[in-house]
């Protein structure tokens, strides 16, 4: 027990500092001694960025049965050694891999731009017969490693690849976690590295900073099938490149959708939200369950620069800190009509709603035009809450006082609602608005 504990605890800690637990664990007694000399999970963490002699003893350590057989998991982070005795250490950490990789059950590796002309990224492609977990992360520019493993990984499950390199997924045929860094360099051939791994249950894109200003190439022939895919997140990504993936995939076995997206222009439209764009991969998720039952919570955060919305399984999340347009009425009218699309295209039944304002500012700012004020978000209620007429219990987080002016402005906004819930913290005017919301409407008030 004790033993499983402390391993749990060096998870979260650096390499220097797991050293010192385990040699400092083993000197406390002869027990203790005995105990942490027989539990080769311990020994089997090498990070190679630690001296050779003790690279060695864990290797040792970890051997199983007197074999030459390990279940390894190796770290390195090339600059945690230092500059000093470079060259020797990347010959030592090249030679290490070369002779272990077949032991290797887990391997992360993180290299920095000055080894791109090393041999010690040759390394990777050499065949890992037991690799089930590799995470990668290269600086942007490297293309150092095109081909991993040799193409010969049977057990690869899990890759995290913060490359800018493009991957063939082919050779991996139990693939189903993927962490994937999209550039100006591998995001031409985003949806062919997604179709050549149909076994992939898990899918996380983030786009790099360089994907900004790139166009997004024509869409496929035919759309990418992943028939296995229950989970799909797209981040740091502008709205024309997840719409680009979003439209091309199809993912029929979807539990769990997460957009966060950056305001981008296109030719027929000046705010490209992804949002209805999602729509056609919700509905996958949406149609097993019956009419009657699509009753569902909606939260709701609005801010000067972001809007986010959510649903059971999916979260939707847009921002334009960096968009330059000056229309603020068409911006209005998209996030209310996204709002309403998502509700209606799936027949969903809100029953419970949550505002999370967070818009302070009466005015707009004049080097920020394109910024929500209180009056954007009076409009965007009101527009949207004939489509939550079901709701009966709001819950409001932040200001009272805006939301309250929306609720009382028609006597047929929001016709069932029966509870509110506000957190305790409230100031004068937004105990006065609260009031003023639960006497005219007869509700009951709760504390969130």
């Amino acid at each position: 027990m004790i033993v499983q504990l402390y391993e749990q605890d060096l998870e979260n800690v650096n390499a220097r500092k797991r050293l010192q637990l385990t040699l400092g664990l083993g000197q406390i007694n002869r027990r203790c001694r005995r105990v942490i000399l027989s539990q080769r999970s311990v020994w089997s963490v090498i990070y190679l960025t630690w001296p050779s002699k003790i690279v060695d003893l864990y290797l040792q350590r970890s051997r199983i049965l007197d074999t030459e057989r390990s279940d390894l998991t190796i770290r390195l982070d090339t600059r945690e050694s230092g500059s000093s005795h470079r060259k020797a250490k990347l010959e030592r950490w090249t030679k290490f891999l070369r002779q272990e990789m077949s032991n290797i059950q887990q391997l992360e590796l993180k290299a920095h731009c000055e080894d791109s002309n090393s041999e010690f990224l040759k390394a990777v492609d050499i065949p890992a017969p037991r690799l089930q977990s590799f995470t990668l992360h290269l600086d942007t520019g490297m293309d150092s490693i095109r081909s991993m493993f040799d193409r010969q990984a049977p057990l690869l499950r899990t890759a995290r690849l913060y490359t800018d390199v493009p991957h063939d997924l082919s050779p991996f045929p139990v693939l189903q976690q993927l962490w994937l860094r999209v550039g100006a360099a591998n995001a031409a051939g985003v949806l062919e590295t997604l179709r050549n791994a149909p076994t992939l249950k898990e899918i996380a894109i983030v786009g790099a900073s360089d994907l900004i200003d790139l166009p997004v190439p024509l869409n496929p022939r035919h759309p990418i099938q992943l028939p296995a895919c229950s989970a799909l997140a797209i981040k740091s990504m502008t709205s024309c490149w997840v719409r680009y993936i979003i439209s091309n995939v199809v993912c029929p076995q979807l539990e769990c959708l997460d957009v966060r997206e950056g305001l981008a222009s296109a030719p027929d439209n000046p705010f490209l939200m992804s949002i209805f764009a999602t729509l056609s991969l919700l509905s996958s998720m949406y149609r097993s369950i019956p009419a009657e039952h699509r009753t569902t919570d909606v939260y709701l955060q609005l801010r000067q620069h972001r809007f986010i919305v959510c649903i059971p399984g999916y979260r939707f999340e847009t921002e334009w800190d960096v968009y330059f347009r000056n229309d603020t009425v068409k911006l209005v009218d998209t996030i209310s009509s996204a709002i309403v699309a998502l509700i209606t295209s799936l027949n969903l039944e809100p029953d419970e709603l949550t505002i999370d304002n967070r818009i302070a500012r009466p005015c707009r700012n004049r080097q920020a035009p394109l910024s929500l004020v209180k009056a954007d978000l009076h409009r965007i209620l009101h527009r949207i809450f004939p489509t939550f007429s079901p709701v009966r219990g709001l819950g409001i987080m932040g200001t009272v006082t805006l939301v309250s002016p929306a609720i009382l402005s028609r006597q047929t906004n929001l016709p069932n609602l029966s509870v509110v819930g506000v957190s305790r913290k409230l100031n004068k005017s937004n105990v006065e608005a609260l009031n003023k919301i639960i006497t005219t409407r007869q509700l009951r008030f709760v504390y969130c």
